[in-house]
């Protein structure tokens, strides 16, 4: 896509549209700013999404196959479905984001809350994975962000068991 085509994204994002299934397939957004953009069930197949900002985007459904997501920032979106099969998930940060349904991500975060690359497996909750936030950690049933000190997730109820 030409530096058109990413400068109508850009302005489309800002205006609130929501782009719902759009075909963004090998678009150069690095360093892009899409907070809180509305993306369902788009295409971001082989995209360079560099350290992209899509804090608090909804991405539901949204393919991002074999994209490079380097460095890029989903802090509290909205991934439930998504597809990551073969992208780049160096240092990208998925704090309080919501993983249901997620696949090809590996289910495990570092120290630091960053995901690393998997296979084409579906994200099974289970144990706790590190936030993004200090003091922080993440529900095993729906991956919602909860304090380490917490009794239950204020999500969904359950018990973390950390505590009791």
């Amino acid at each position: 896509m030409s530096s058109s085509a990413r400068e109508q994204i850009e302005v489309a994002v800002r205006a609130g549209q929501e782009l719902v299934g759009a075909n963004f397939a090998g678009v150069d957004l690095t360093a892009a700013n899409l907070d809180g953009a509305n993306l369902p069930r788009v295409s971001f197949v082989e995209a360079d999404l560099t350290n992209v900002s899509l804090r608090f985007a909804t991405l539901t459904g949204a393919d991002l196959s074999r994209a490079n997501l380097t460095d890029a920032n989903f802090f509290g979106a909205d991934l439930r479905f998504a597809r990551f099969s073969d992208a780049i998930l160096s240092r990208t940060d998925l704090g309080s984001a919501d993983l249901l349904g997620v696949q090809g991500m590996s289910s495990g975060a570092d120290d630091e809350g960053h995901m690393s690359p998997g296979g084409h497996e579906e994200i099974h909750a289970g144990g706790h994975q590190s936030g993004s936030l200090d003091n922080s950690r993440t529900c095993s049933k729906c991956a919602g962000l909860v304090s380490d000190d917490a009794n239950f997730c204020q999500k969904c109820g359950n018990p973390l068991g950390h505590n009791l």
